[in-house]
């Protein structure tokens, strides 16, 4: 058994996060992606994709460059944003409310981490 634990480190274990550490190695931008990642400011893009169609590994992607070409880039995953589960009474207005002072709480703690070096 202890071979079979030796060997183990070797090999990814499937998750997103095993992944990240050779994502930089294995992604091939697509001739669209500086399409998808340039666009006007005071805009958003919507990501949609089927589950495992890559989504998580082209934002983490991003990311990393931006990182790497010292541009900011805050990724957020949606466990860091939803703080409160919403009642089916409450409004779209006060969900909307609740989701933007929340977006903008997590990017304040990714900002303040990243100033802090964690």
């Amino acid at each position: 058994m202890e071979n079979i634990d030796n060997l183990l480190e070797f090999f990814n274990n499937g998750s997103a996060d095993s992944e990240k550490d050779f994502l930089v190695d294995v992604f091939v931008p697509s001739e669209d992606f500086n399409d998808i990642i340039s666009f006007p400011s005071k805009t958003c893009r919507l990501l949609i994709g089927n589950k495992g169609s890559g989504k998580s590994a082209l934002l983490e992607y991003i990311d990393l460059s931006c990182h790497n070409s010292d541009i900011l880039s805050i990724y957020l995953t949606p466990d860091e944003i939803l703080e409160e589960d919403f009642d089916e009474q409450v409004s779209i207005a006060m969900i909307s409310k609740k989701l933007q002072k929340s977006i903008i709480r997590a990017i304040a703690i990714k900002i303040g981490e990243k100033c802090m070096g964690y």
